[in-house]
């Protein structure tokens, strides 16, 4: 996505004052609509990427009001709070969208005192520190059960967004792995899926689908381009055993962007939807037998907002350190001549 965070600043205000002349809108859907018109007008301008204003701080580069990075309505903190409020009805054997690491814990927990559960460590790389140096940041809940002949095998993994916001499950991956004298019938499965879920309204690349809005309803028709969205959805850790470990995923300035190629800034239609997808169902045939269930369950705004405010928060730890450098460079004589 080719724009500076000014330009997307002033199209998400400007959006957002169109949106409060009218009173009955849904403050939620205001945020919503604001960014994406910001982000579709953006998307036909043809600016350099990773030109970003700085932002204020206290020192190191670190804002004095980390959130804040990220100026757009849709990434402020309460916005988040919206975002989380819209994606808590959906849940995964007690796991809730935007929970936090310590409830995610006691729901895996609840759910099977007998599971392994590990909170897993990425790597936040500041632009402004020396090479090869990074802070440990707790980014994934993970648990999973013993393996073991003839039983079944489970593993639930929640990926928290990273700082500078504040943590929240944005996605939810469960696995369960059958023996085949446990194998169940694809149509059997659908059944429980409908009964939780409701009836499947999309099918995705990726398996059966379903997608709601941020009032929690199903959506009465889905538009094939938010088949980036469950598309993007990729498979997440799962706990080794090892709590050294730190090293499950990297954050830094370059792969917090949002480039052009990724289902989340490609199809702003993602900001709109909560989704849940099932894996391989919808793409085998009813009476056919599965022995090994993929489960995705995910926030598109909260997916967006947390990538968004970590880059923005990056992007000015860089912007201010070059503006350093610059300014002290330009008061710099050089040797007598």
């Amino acid at each position: 996505m080719r724009s500076t965070l000014g330009t997307l600043t002033a199209l998400a205000l400007a959006g957002m004052l169109q949106a409060v002349a009218s009173p009955a809108q849904n403050p939620f859907q205001a945020a919503t609509d604001a960014l994406k018109k910001a982000l579709q007008q953006a998307q036909q301008q043809d600016r350099p990427q990773g030109q970003h204003q700085a932002t204020q701080s206290t020192g190191a580069g670190v804002p004095s009001d980390p959130q804040a990075a990220s100026s757009d309505d849709c990434c402020s903190a309460d916005a988040q709070k919206k975002y989380v409020a819209a994606a808590s009805s959906l849940d995964m054997v007690g796991i809730k969208l935007g929970m936090t690491l310590e409830q995610t814990v006691a729901a895996m927990k609840a759910y099977n005192p007998a599971m392994q559960v590990e909170v897993l460590n990425g790597r936040l790389e500041h632009p402004t520190a020396r090479s090869g140096s990074y802070v440990r940041t707790p980014l994934f809940v993970s648990g999973h059960t013993a393996r073991a002949p003839g039983s079944v095998y489970e593993t639930i993994t929640a990926e928290f967004t990273s700082p500078p916001s504040r943590a929240v499950v944005f996605v939810v991956q469960r696995v369960v792995e059958m023996p085949p004298a446990q194998a169940v019938r694809a149509s059997n499965l659908v059944g429980n899926f409908t009964k939780k879920y409701g009836p499947s309204n999309f099918q995705s690349t990726r398996g059966m689908a379903w997608v709601y809005d941020q009032n929690g309803k199903l959506l009465p028709r889905v538009d094939p381009r938010q088949d980036h969205c469950m598309g993007a959805t990729t498979e997440l850790p799962v706990g080794s055993g090892d709590p050294s470990r730190d090293n499950y995923k990297e954050i830094n300035l370059a792969n917090s962007a949002l480039n052009p190629g990724d289902g989340l800034s490609v199809a702003p239609d993602c900001l709109e939807v909560n989704w849940v997808t099932v894996i391989p169902l919808g793409s085998i045939a009813p009476d056919q037998s599965v022995t090994r269930l993929i489960m995705f369950m995910a926030s598109g705004p909260l997916w967006y907002s947390g990538r968004k405010v970590t880059h923005d928060w990056l992007q000015g730890e860089a912007d201010e350190a070059r503006k350093k450098a610059d300014d002290a460079a330009a008061h710099q004589t050089g040797p007598k001549l």
